[in-house]
């Protein structure tokens, strides 16, 4: 679980993770639609800002690092597609990324929703398989504790019920020798007075 299952989601030293993969072509795509538009604002001469920031040196901190771009206002967002001259031309391909026709906003060839649900049903899933597994090695660890004890041979009942016969002998052993004493004493005395 710790070295499989876990590191396909959040990554490790040898996969990104998806969870990381998601939200890095996710940004990038928002990002790219977002600074190849245009603006109808006359004083803004460039392509728009990026929407989201995230750690760009290491794959696996992508998801966790993923913000919205502190510098992002509504004057550095654009609305005008180039390619299409359409005042909300940027807002429609952002919409379109619901329902994709594109691959390029796509992930391994499926829509962002897609992939998160194929991904949210994985999780359901291994956590099922993986409260199963719990529930069987707790069972063998009881299996096992029940069989050391068996094992062991000490019964709490049985040792209690040894103890009292002790006892109970103890306490015979104890008036016999009372009365044996006492016995012994009126012996002496009956010799002593003859």
């Amino acid at each position: 679980m710790r070295n499989t299952v876990l590191p396909s989601y959040i990554g490790d030293a040898y996969q990104a993770g998806d969870l990381n993969t998601m939200a890095k072509q996710f940004a990038d795509r928002v990002n790219q639609v977002l600074t190849n538009g245009t603006s109808t604002d006359p004083t803004v001469t460039s392509g728009g800002l990026p929407l989201f920031t995230y750690d760009t040196t290491n794959a696996t901190n992508v998801a966790q690092t993923l913000e919205v771009n502190s510098k992002a206002t509504t004057a550095t967002l654009v609305a005008t597609d180039p390619a299409t001259q359409v005042a909300n031309g940027i807002p429609l391909v952002l919409s379109q990324l619901a329902n994709p026709t594109d691959s390029t906003n796509k992930i391994n060839g499926e829509s962002y929703t897609e992939f998160y649900g194929i991904m949210a049903a994985r999780v359901g899933t291994d956590l099922n398989t993986a409260t199963n597994q719990q529930q069987v090695q707790q069972s063998a660890v009881a299996q096992a504790q029940n069989l050391r004890q068996q094992s062991s041979g000490v019964n709490l009942d049985e040792e209690a019920m040894t103890l009292v016969q002790y006892q109970t002998a103890y306490e015979a052993n104890s008036k016999l020798i009372t009365v044996l004493d006492q016995l012994t004493q009126d012996v002496v005395n009956i010799l002593t007075t003859t």
